[in-house]
């Protein structure tokens, strides 16, 4: 019948097929996995708020006390800047803001701060920064849909979210700004 020598090659491409079957079950769930790790900043992408929606506030108060309204007529929209005291990738941001307002100054630019009075008061006196702050609470933010800094939402004139973002200088800003004859239109509408 069968030698010892045919029993164990027999096993022996048994065992192959079944590891070689193995393996592929393996690399497989390794891709899934994978996917989803980089699925994970789309997922924070859906949960900031969706372009084409209307913001949720209609204004902001500056530390200052002054309100700045977000369907400003006098404006092409707002250039919304939203940043903690504390991120690393955040203080890139702040020497870039006066530099942004005054690149696009036909947009209202202001900015959404979280951290405490005294250390927003601290960021605004080292870089000089010359547009409207408001201060928020860590908690607060999930009102404004993102939990990524900094970030940048684009409003139209009406209060329109149309493109929002990760930025920390001018050309990151103006990548997210509209081609002018999609402004002219909302301004038109």
């Amino acid at each position: 019948m069968f030698t010892y020598t045919q029993i164990s090659a027999l096993l022996e491409w048994l065992l192959i097929i079944v590891l070689l079957f193995n393996s592929m079950y393996f690399i497989r769930k390794l891709r899934e996995r994978n996917v989803e790790a980089i699925a994970q900043p789309v997922t924070q992408q859906k949960s900031s708020l969706t372009v084409g929606d209307i913001f949720p506030v209609d204004h902001i108060i500056d530390v200052t006390n002054n309100p700045v309204y977000f369907n400003d007529q006098h404006s092409l929209g707002t250039i919304l800047l939203l940043s903690v005291y504390g991120c690393s990738s955040c203080a890139q941001l702040y020497p870039n803001i006066n530099s942004i307002a005054d690149e696009f100054n036909e947009y209202q630019v202001a900015a959404i701060m979280i951290g405490t009075q005294k250390e927003i008061d601290h960021i605004i006196k080292e870089h000089k920064i010359r547009i409207p702050v408001h201060r928020l609470e860590m908690h607060q933010m999930g009102n404004y849909g993102t939990f990524t800094f900094p970030f940048c939402y684009i409003l139209s004139n009406e209060g329109i979210i149309l493109n929002k973002g990760h930025v920390q200088t001018v050309s990151e800003v103006a990548k997210l700004l509209p081609q002018q004859n999609q402004v002219r239109r909302t301004m038109i509408s």
